[in-house]
């Protein structure tokens, strides 16, 4: 039986679900008292959609091996799918009182309690795992996620970190960090540092993707987290342009409207400098921000800019000298002009 076993998990494990209907139905018909092959049919039949006849299948399990904590989380596992969510849990509550150091049991049961918009019994479900085996990739993934459910953003990332420093090549850890942090960048007022976290976002979801190219949840996130950071630069694109015309303006009616040479030099002075922070903080953005297709960073189209950026500045500052100088001298013109008539 524990080749037939062997057999079934090498199925599952590659996702040939009807291959393992097949022998678990053998298997079956061999040794109709055997739990396992039940429990082994709930899962490969959950695999292939079927989760009605998955949890029949699993309760048959536990009918015949009702100690056996492995056929309690199955069993939980094809209720989860089959959308009995209390009844998820209340067996998955079951297989971790029999055998409280099954770990995958409180991951599912995180999951459940998750989808039952239980948050806090969900992260009490990853603390009791962890508990039992404090290196647990997916337990440390499924407690950052629930701290995260429960606004405990600075919580999740430390427990990410951890996690990634224990399971350096891990998808899910990376994962869950880019998650943390663009909503960190959401949540943030302050130009720069929105940006910044939105590209450390990238960069965890880049090599979540990298790690794990066949998972839509890392792409679309990586996605999501593009497309959210380029609005946001596109919106300062739109606030320079106006900013520009409106300063200058203003420069010019202040330099104009004043033959004080005190209030017609100083107060263009302050509206340069205040060109200045505009430009070279958008500059920067545009920098910083991961700005290419599928969120990746697309050097060439963002040094182009970045260029451009530095070029418009140097030409402004110039323009900016020279009529800065040009208001001195007129100011200067007045003040002899106005002491000869007086």
């Amino acid at each position: 039986m524990s080749a037939d076993n062997e057999r079934l998990n090498h199925l599952l494990t590659l996702g040939r679900f009807a291959d393992a209907e097949r022998v678990a139905r053998e298997c079956i018909g061999k040794v109709p008292d055997w739990g396992a092959a039940y429990t082994q049919l709930g899962r490969a039949l959950a695999g292939l959609g079927r989760y009605k006849e998955a949890v029949e299948a699993a309760r048959e399990g536990v009918r015949k091996s009702p100690r056996d904590a492995w056929a309690l989380a199955i069993l939980g596992y094809t209720l989860k799918h089959a959308g009995a969510l209390p009844d998820a849990a209340e067996a998955l509550y079951d297989a971790a009182r029999t055998d409280p150091t099954y770990t995958w049991t409180y991951c599912m049961l995180a999951e459940v309690e998750l989808d039952r918009q239980r948050p806090k019994d969900a992260y009490q479900a990853t603390l009791n795992g962890i508990r039992h085996d404090p290196n647990a990739e997916n337990l440390l993934r499924w407690k950052a996620w629930c701290e995260y459910q429960l606004d405990k953003l600075t919580d999740a990332v430390d427990t990410a970190e951890v996690g990634l420093a224990k399971h350096p090549t891990s998808p899910l850890l990376r994962n869950v960090l880019g998650c943390v942090r663009w909503h960190q960048a959401e949540r943030t007022f302050w130009p720069l540092r929105k940006v910044r976290l939105h590209r450390i976002a990238h960069e965890y979801l880049l090599e979540a993707v990298r790690l794990n190219p066949s998972e839509d949840v890392y792409r679309n996130n990586l996605t999501r987290n593009a497309k959210l950071c380029r609005r946001y630069v596109a919106s300062w694109g739109v606030g320079v342009a106006l900013a520009v015309p409106v300063l200058v303006l203003l420069t010019v009616i202040f330099g104009i409207g004043h033959v004080n040479p005190v209030s017609g030099s100083v107060a263009p002075i302050v509206f340069a400098a205040v060109l200045f922070v505009v430009l070279g903080l958008h500059e920067e953005i545009v920098r910083v921000a991961p700005l290419g297709r599928l969120g990746a960073p697309s050097p060439p189209a963002g040094e182009d800019e970045r260029r451009r950026g530095v070029r418009k500045l140097k030409w402004l500052a110039a323009g900016y000298g020279v009529w800065l100088a040009a208001l001195a001298v007129t100011g200067l013109v007045a003040v002899g002009v106005f002491g000869r008539w007086r």
